[in-house]
């Protein structure tokens, strides 16, 4: 399960990161899959360890999408929307399993 919600989160961070990279008010739309990388994080390590792995998930999504981004910015948008819903897999995956 632990590993499930972790890939979950990750992908939820590459998709805010993205929505981030967009510009102007798609920052807003960072928020959610922000939040969603959140509620992973927190339901699958507890509230301290949590915040921990988002914030190294974070990082690390931020460090690899400013190497893909940067040479085509406008790229950031499809990246963000395909991220985000590869995010929605492993959750959707989760709860068919119980």
């Amino acid at each position: 399960m632990v590993a499930v919600l972790s890939l979950a989160a990750l992908c939820f961070c590459v998709s805010a990161v993205s929505w981030l990279a967009c510009g102007g008010r798609a920052r807003w739309a960072a928020s959610v899959p922000g939040l969603a990388s959140l509620g992973c994080c927190l339901a699958g390590f507890g509230p301290v360890a949590g915040l921990l792995v988002l914030g190294v998930l974070a990082m690390t999504a931020a460090s690899v999408l400013v190497l893909v981004l940067a040479p085509r910015p406008g790229r950031a948008h499809a990246f963000a929307w395909v991220s985000g819903v590869a995010g929605l897999v492993p959750v959707v995956l989760m709860g068919v399993g119980r």
